[in-house]
């Protein structure tokens, strides 16, 4: 059985001998005070751990100083007779591959340290009848999650690392079929995201309530699981049935109307075309949770999606009808920064897409222009900065007198406005879309198809000239 013992002594007797040409081994590098049993090797290890980092030629008079520092004179002592100990005791040199295999001795031993203590505090957690199971299920999901090690290694790069990283991303790009990438199925807005609904990003879909962010979402939604990539939906406004007739109603283009009262048609050809449709839609990769609005059982229930069924986009509807555990040490603000600011580093974590769902404020309503801002995302917290993408959605028939609306395909649909309001990694930018609200359905414009847009009256108040 193998002495882990022996690996500390290995490793920091090398540390202690060859700071610098030990400290260059990957391994090792990912090493820092827990990965050692006794206090004095902690110790000491940290002392070396700063020598090497100062970049010091001088080590052995750094190390020599930072000794005789330490305050009580046992550890002191302690200290110094353990860097004379493991000094003897290396007196062998161990080559790159013998002290990596050391250094990952103690690496799985810290690792599964961590595992037993994690295993007692659930089952400690599991037994106190005064936590929900919800927040338990959360409280797990994100202990698993912290075991995994990042290292400074992994975290810092040169500049000669990072062009080369940067000329690899280059030549994978240049090698992609336009199928790597994922879509929003319209083909104005998606001009204005080239690289598509890339992993580690949180878009923010903000809109006035009546303006069909939720349709928006789900159109968005089945384009994506139509291109074969797995889409969780997760509905804490709806139910799971009311989403259903809508994504139906979208894919079959008849009324939201009729199919809520499909069962009055299963004879005629409404009832052949919802059953085309609902065949249709059982194929596709699309999976709908219906919310009770607990945060963390949401951000449980997108790991456990991602893990087992490979979802690359999660939307969530709406980011306002959450509530945290935390909620009660914190104000409506804050609690909604923590949950963008937990949505964001969540993409990133597990690569995926997620789109949340927000309102707006009503002071859009009492400007002239109704226009929406990205000022105007409601109890906005930290949404502005946390997100990648801000898409905002205006309908300008929504505050129209009916006789003034414009409409299209015989009053069945009207414009949209798609702003992209905010955009990291390209530009913010505009596109119109048509909306047919009765199906919950949004489509392009056809060429040449779109009318001129409502021109803003003048009035010319000059004197009469003659």
């Amino acid at each position: 059985m193998l002495d882990e013992r022996e690996s500390e002594k290995i490793v920091l007797g090398s540390i202690i001998r060859e700071t610098d040409k030990t400290f260059g081994i990957k391994e090792v590098s990912m090493l820092n005070e827990e990965h050692f049993e006794l206090k004095e090797e902690k110790i000491v290890f940290d002392i070396f751990k700063r020598a090497f980092s100062t970049g010091l030629s001088g080590v052995n008079s750094f190390v020599t100083v930072e000794l005789n520092k330490i305050e009580y004179p046992a550890d002191r002592e302690s200290a110094k007779e353990l860097t004379r100990e493991y000094w003897n005791y290396s007196k062998r040199k161990y080559d790159k591959r013998t002290l990596s295999f050391h250094a990952k001795v103690l690496i799985e031993k810290l690792a599964r340290k961590k595992m037993i203590e994690l295993s007692e505090k659930i089952k400690e957690n599991a037994e106190n009848l005064n936590l929900e199971v919800s927040n338990i299920m959360a409280s797990i999901e994100t202990g698993v999650a912290n075991l995994a090690f990042r290292t400074e290694d992994e975290r810092i790069l040169s500049a000669e690392e990072l062009s080369q990283r940067k000329m690899d991303e280059i030549d994978r790009k240049a090698n992609l079929k336009e199928d790597a990438f994922i879509r929003t199925g319209f083909k104005d807005f998606d001009s204005l995201l080239p690289e598509g609904l890339t992993g580690s990003q949180l878009t923010v879909l903000g809109a006035r309530p009546a303006m069909g962010k939720s349709a928006f979402a789900l159109n968005i939604a089945k384009a994506v699981a139509k291109q074969s990539k797995g889409v969780l939906f997760i509905s804490l406004e709806m139910g799971v049935l009311q989403i259903a007739d809508r994504m139906l109603a979208e894919v079959s283009q008849m009324p939201l109307s009729t199919v809520k009262q499909i069962h009055l048609h299963v004879s005629d050809n409404n009832g052949k075309i919802f059953r085309n449709a609902i065949n249709s839609f059982a194929k596709i990769p699309f999976f709908l949770a219906e919310g009770a609005g607990n945060f963390e059982e949401v951000v449980s229930m997108i790991r456990q999606m991602t893990r087992k069924h490979k979802v690359k986009v999660v939307v969530i509807d709406y980011l306002q009808l959450m509530k945290s555990g935390q909620s009660k040490w914190m104000n409506r603000n804050q609690e909604v920064g923590l949950f963008s600011r937990t949505l964001k580093l969540l993409s990133k974590e597990l690569d995926i897409h997620i789109i949340a769902l927000s309102q707006l404020s009503r002071e859009v309503e009492k400007r002239a222009d109704k226009r929406p801002l990205m000022a105007d995302l409601r109890e906005s917290g930290e949404i502005e900065q946390d997100s990648d993408n801000i898409i905002l959605l205006f309908r300008e028939n929504y505050y129209l007198p009916k006789e003034e609306r414009i409409m299209y395909d015989n009053g069945w649909s009207e414009t949209v406005e798609v702003i992209v309001a905010k955009q990291r990694e390209g530009e913010t930018g505009m596109t119109k879309l048509k909306f047919f609200g009765a199906q919950q359905r949004f489509d392009v414009f056809k060429e040449g198809e779109i009318q001129n847009e409502r021109e803003e009256e003048i009035i010319d108040n000059s004197e009469f000239p003659f």
